[in-house]
Protein backbone atom coordinates (compact mmCIF):
# COMPACT_ATOMS: atom_id res chain seq x y z
CA UNK A 1 0.00 0.00 0.00
CA UNK A 2 1.47 3.74 -0.87
CA UNK A 3 2.24 6.57 1.32
CA UNK A 4 -1.01 8.04 -0.55
CA UNK A 5 -3.38 5.17 -0.28
CA UNK A 6 -2.43 5.22 3.64
CA UNK A 7 -3.21 8.80 3.89
CA UNK A 8 -6.45 8.59 1.63
CA UNK A 9 -7.48 5.52 3.86
CA UNK A 10 -6.70 7.22 7.32
CA UNK A 11 -8.40 11.02 5.90
CA UNK A 12 -11.82 8.50 5.57
CA UNK A 13 -11.66 6.99 8.70
CA UNK A 14 -11.11 10.90 10.46
CA UNK A 15 -14.20 11.70 8.21
CA UNK A 16 -16.09 9.20 9.20
CA UNK A 17 -15.34 9.56 12.92
CA UNK A 18 -15.49 12.97 13.14
CA UNK A 19 -18.66 13.60 10.79
CA UNK A 20 -20.60 10.70 12.93
CA UNK A 21 -24.00 9.68 11.81
CA UNK A 22 -24.80 12.37 9.65
CA UNK A 23 -21.92 11.58 7.13
CA UNK A 24 -22.44 8.09 7.91
CA UNK A 25 -25.91 8.37 6.44
CA UNK A 26 -24.23 10.86 3.38
CA UNK A 27 -21.73 8.21 2.28
CA UNK A 28 -23.54 5.14 2.57
CA UNK A 29 -26.63 7.30 0.49
CA UNK A 30 -23.82 7.99 -2.00
CA UNK A 31 -22.45 4.13 -2.07
CA UNK A 32 -26.02 2.92 -2.03
CA UNK A 33 -27.37 5.47 -4.98
CA UNK A 34 -23.81 4.08 -7.08
CA UNK A 35 -24.54 0.38 -6.24
CA UNK A 36 -28.20 0.92 -7.92
CA UNK A 37 -26.61 2.08 -11.00
CA UNK A 38 -24.36 -0.96 -11.08
CA UNK A 39 -27.10 -2.91 -10.03
CA UNK A 40 -28.60 -1.84 -13.42
CA UNK A 41 -26.02 -2.70 -15.23
CA UNK A 42 -25.95 -6.20 -14.22
CA UNK A 43 -29.93 -6.57 -14.73
CA UNK A 44 -29.79 -5.14 -18.52
CA UNK A 45 -26.63 -7.52 -18.66
CA UNK A 46 -28.12 -10.75 -17.36
CA UNK A 47 -31.45 -9.89 -19.33
CA UNK A 48 -29.26 -9.32 -22.59
CA UNK A 49 -28.02 -13.25 -21.43
CA UNK A 50 -31.09 -14.87 -20.86
CA UNK A 51 -32.78 -13.58 -24.58
CA UNK A 52 -29.21 -14.99 -25.69
CA UNK A 53 -29.61 -18.17 -23.70
CA UNK A 54 -33.48 -18.56 -24.96
CA UNK A 55 -32.32 -18.24 -28.17
CA UNK A 56 -29.79 -20.82 -28.62
CA UNK A 57 -31.75 -23.02 -26.85
CA UNK A 58 -34.66 -22.75 -29.44
CA UNK A 59 -31.70 -23.16 -32.11
CA UNK A 60 -30.89 -25.91 -30.35
CA UNK A 61 -34.78 -27.73 -30.11
CA UNK A 62 -34.84 -26.88 -34.20
CA UNK A 63 -31.46 -28.99 -34.61
CA UNK A 64 -33.06 -31.42 -32.79
CA UNK A 65 -36.04 -31.77 -34.38
CA UNK A 66 -35.07 -33.96 -37.60
CA UNK A 67 -33.23 -36.71 -35.57
CA UNK A 68 -35.73 -37.69 -32.53
CA UNK A 69 -38.86 -39.88 -32.31
CA UNK A 70 -41.87 -38.15 -33.17
CA UNK A 71 -42.77 -38.23 -29.18
CA UNK A 72 -39.78 -36.39 -28.55
CA UNK A 73 -40.44 -34.01 -31.16
CA UNK A 74 -44.19 -33.44 -30.01
CA UNK A 75 -42.46 -32.63 -26.71
CA UNK A 76 -40.07 -30.03 -28.03
CA UNK A 77 -42.02 -28.66 -29.98
CA UNK A 78 -45.27 -28.11 -27.38
CA UNK A 79 -42.34 -26.02 -25.73
CA UNK A 80 -41.25 -24.04 -28.39
CA UNK A 81 -44.23 -21.13 -27.80
CA UNK A 82 -43.59 -20.70 -24.58
CA UNK A 83 -39.44 -19.82 -24.77
CA UNK A 84 -40.41 -17.93 -28.08
CA UNK A 85 -43.06 -16.11 -26.10
CA UNK A 86 -40.24 -15.45 -23.23
CA UNK A 87 -37.78 -13.92 -25.78
CA UNK A 88 -40.22 -11.54 -26.47
CA UNK A 89 -41.10 -10.67 -23.23
CA UNK A 90 -37.77 -10.31 -22.34
CA UNK A 91 -36.83 -7.86 -25.14
CA UNK A 92 -40.14 -5.84 -24.78
CA UNK A 93 -38.51 -5.45 -21.15
CA UNK A 94 -34.60 -4.61 -22.79
CA UNK A 95 -36.41 -2.37 -24.95
CA UNK A 96 -38.18 -0.84 -22.12
CA UNK A 97 -34.91 -0.30 -19.51
CA UNK A 98 -32.65 1.36 -23.02
CA UNK A 99 -33.51 4.72 -21.18
CA UNK A 100 -30.18 5.92 -19.62
CA UNK A 101 -29.70 5.22 -15.63
CA UNK A 102 -29.34 8.21 -13.38
CA UNK A 103 -25.89 9.10 -13.19
CA UNK A 104 -23.75 7.40 -10.91
CA UNK A 105 -22.88 10.31 -7.77
CA UNK A 106 -19.59 11.75 -8.08
CA UNK A 107 -17.21 10.17 -4.94
CA UNK A 108 -13.83 10.60 -3.98
CA UNK A 109 -11.24 8.80 -3.24
CA UNK A 110 -11.85 9.47 0.50
CA UNK A 111 -15.23 9.04 -0.11
CA UNK A 112 -14.50 6.03 -1.86
CA UNK A 113 -12.27 4.31 1.08
CA UNK A 114 -15.33 5.45 3.27
CA UNK A 115 -17.77 3.29 1.59
CA UNK A 116 -14.94 0.45 1.90
CA UNK A 117 -15.08 1.38 6.00
CA UNK A 118 -18.80 1.03 5.89
CA UNK A 119 -18.66 -2.10 3.77
CA UNK A 120 -16.47 -3.75 6.53
CA UNK A 121 -18.62 -2.70 9.47
CA UNK A 122 -21.71 -4.11 7.68
CA UNK A 123 -22.96 -0.59 7.20
CA UNK A 124 -23.04 -0.85 3.36
CA UNK A 125 -23.49 -3.58 0.86
CA UNK A 126 -22.13 -3.14 -2.55
CA UNK A 127 -23.83 -4.35 -6.01
CA UNK A 128 -21.83 -7.41 -6.39
CA UNK A 129 -22.63 -9.08 -3.12
CA UNK A 130 -26.39 -7.98 -3.48
CA UNK A 131 -26.21 -9.77 -7.26
CA UNK A 132 -24.96 -12.30 -5.88
CA UNK A 133 -27.33 -13.20 -3.32
CA UNK A 134 -30.59 -12.79 -5.62
CA UNK A 135 -28.72 -15.22 -8.02
CA UNK A 136 -28.15 -17.60 -5.14
CA UNK A 137 -31.87 -16.90 -3.91
CA UNK A 138 -33.10 -17.02 -7.47
CA UNK A 139 -31.68 -20.52 -8.07
CA UNK A 140 -32.46 -22.22 -4.56
CA UNK A 141 -35.85 -20.96 -5.44
CA UNK A 142 -35.98 -22.65 -9.00
CA UNK A 143 -34.18 -26.09 -7.86
CA UNK A 144 -36.93 -26.24 -4.91
CA UNK A 145 -39.60 -25.95 -7.40
CA UNK A 146 -38.07 -28.51 -9.27
CA UNK A 147 -37.73 -30.53 -6.69
CA UNK A 148 -41.29 -30.11 -5.54
CA UNK A 149 -42.47 -30.74 -9.40
CA UNK A 150 -40.02 -33.99 -9.77
CA UNK A 151 -41.58 -35.97 -6.51
CA UNK A 152 -45.49 -34.95 -7.39
CA UNK A 153 -44.92 -36.12 -11.27
CA UNK A 154 -43.31 -39.25 -9.76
Amino acid sequence: MSAHQVNTAMEAKKLLEEGGSPVEAYISAKANLRSTVQCDAVAEAQMQDAIAQYTLALQEVEKALPQVTTDEKAELEALVPAYRARVQALRSALTAVQVPPPPVPAISPVEDDAIKLLYVKGKVDDAKTRSQKIADDAMASFNAKKQQHSSTAA
